[in-house]
């Protein structure tokens, strides 16, 4: 059995994982790997660094430190740590969230054109959950009051999520005995890091209890928004059939790969790569057209809406690069939080030869409109709405826009379902 084999079980994988080592090309595997032995104090998570009077660890052993400088305990260390970790998933999960009802509101006030409502009935089923009233009302305005209700969850400091009423009543009751039914998302994922602060709460028991109700505030607020929200946008998903792993990459098409949390971004691209103008462009510059798929919680996304192909999960979002036929890699989650970057390989017109990795930088502005930066392309001809594409450079100019252009400017998207069977397809080549 070789190392690889070792590492991945998937056929796939493994050839990728070998070009990756042909190529000198570090993957996660190699990573950790390299982070071995791990450090026992941290894997045990009795290793404190939350005061600048540490770091400490505490152990529960007869021989050994037993409390940290400000005499936390190593059962108080470990659950801190525990429900900070809790509060920074809750935080990106729910900022998903609130980022699609940011959207959503946005589009029921006729901010963001090119989204729509294409689940009229689940829309209502909202309104009549949230006490909405729709007689007489059009679907915007429907749209917007449910929206300016659900945006409203996050910052709200009293009271019980809207949603908890889904859970069974026998499970309601429990955790309102508990006293961990959330508040507000944001209230709870604050009281996390206020009460696993220095002097604060120190029983691990009341830090704990706190977690649970930040993870609800997760599941049953932010998490539960945002899949609620994305199915009136979008359109609710159905059950499909399509390709999934490594060789859904395509040797002679442009291969753009979303990859994130939200699929705001990841649908207008699926819009952009059906655009007939790009995939002429494509076309001229030697290719046969644009092969779109995804990587992780994206990829379900737009799988599952627009039977887009999975290129892979977690542990192979790093074996698509390098992959000969990988020219584009979108990362969608947060949009406009950071600088995107872009991997390419290009091959020339001819498809002889491979062109060396390059590294581009969208860089963003800090200019704002309608609450969210905005993307600058610099010079290049308009193709599509929100996409650039400059008018020299490699091969396979970038067919990406920015992401925040995309979020505002880009066209709902639509169109049919990709066929094939749900199996594995290893890589061309």
């Amino acid at each position: 059995m070789s190392e690889n084999e070792k590492r991945m079980h998937d056929a796939a994988s493994q050839k990728a994982l070998a070009t990756a080592a042909a190529r000198e090309m570090l993957t996660a595997l190699d990573r950790f790997e390299q982070q071995q032995p791990s450090c026992r104090f941290g894997r045990d998570g009795i290793c404190c660094r939350i005061c600048s009077m540490g770091p400490c660890r505490a152990t529960t052993t007869k021989k050994g430190v037993k409390i940290g400088v400000c005499g936390a305990t190593a059962e108080t260390i470990v659950a801190r740590n525990l429900i900070r970790m809790i509060a920074g998933g809750a935080a990106a999960h729910s900022d998903h969230g609130r980022d699609v009802a940011h959207t959503f509101l946005l589009m029921a006030e006729g901010k963001a054109k090119d989204y729509g409502v294409k689940d009229e009935v689940k829309l209502r089923r909202l309104a009549e959950e949230y006490g909405v009233p729709t007689d007489g009302k059009s679907v915007v305005e429907i749209a917007r009051e449910v929206g300016q209700r659900m945006l409203g969850e996050f910052g709200q400091q009293e009271g019980e999520l809207k949603l908890l009423s889904r859970a069974p009543e026998r499970r309601q009751k429990v955790w309102r005995e508990m006293g961990v039914a959330p508040r507000g998302v944001d209230r709870e994922i604050v009281e996390c890091m206020h009460r696993t602060h220095i002097g604060v709460d120190t029983d691990y028991r009341n830090i704990l209890l706190h977690g649970i109700r930040t993870a609800l505030a997760d599941g049953w607020g932010g998490s539960m928004i945002g899949t609620d929200l994305q199915d009136v946008m979008l359109g609710s998903p159905e059950p499909i059939r399509a390709k999934v792993n490594l060789g859904v990459l395509s040797e002679d098409k442009v291969n753009i790969v979303v990859h994130g949390h939200e699929p705001i971004l990841s649908e207008m691209i699926v819009e952009a790569a059906r655009d007939p103008e790009l995939i002429k462009l494509a076309e001229e510059k030697g290719a046969k057209g644009i092969q779109l798929s995804g990587l992780c919680c994206t990829a379900n996304e737009v799988l599952m809406r627009q039977g887009i192909p999975v290129a892979g999960q977690f542990l192979q979002q790093e074996q698509v690069l390098p992959h000969r036929a990988d020219h584009h890699l979108a990362q969608g989650a947060h949009a406009g939080r950071e600088t995107r970057r872009v991997r390419g390989s290009a091959r020339d017109g001819s498809g002889a030869g491979d062109r060396p990795h390059r590294r581009r930088e969208f860089p963003q502005s800090q200019s704002r409109q309608s609450g969210h930066p905005r993307g600058d392309h610099g010079s290049g001809r308009r193709l599509h709405r929100g996409v650039r594409v400059p008018t020299a450079g490699g091969a396979f100019p970038s067919l990406l826009p920015s992401a925040q252009q995309w979020h505002h400017r880009g066209t709902a998207a639509g169109g049919g379902r990709s066929g094939g069977l749900l199996q594995p397809q290893l890589p061309a080549g």
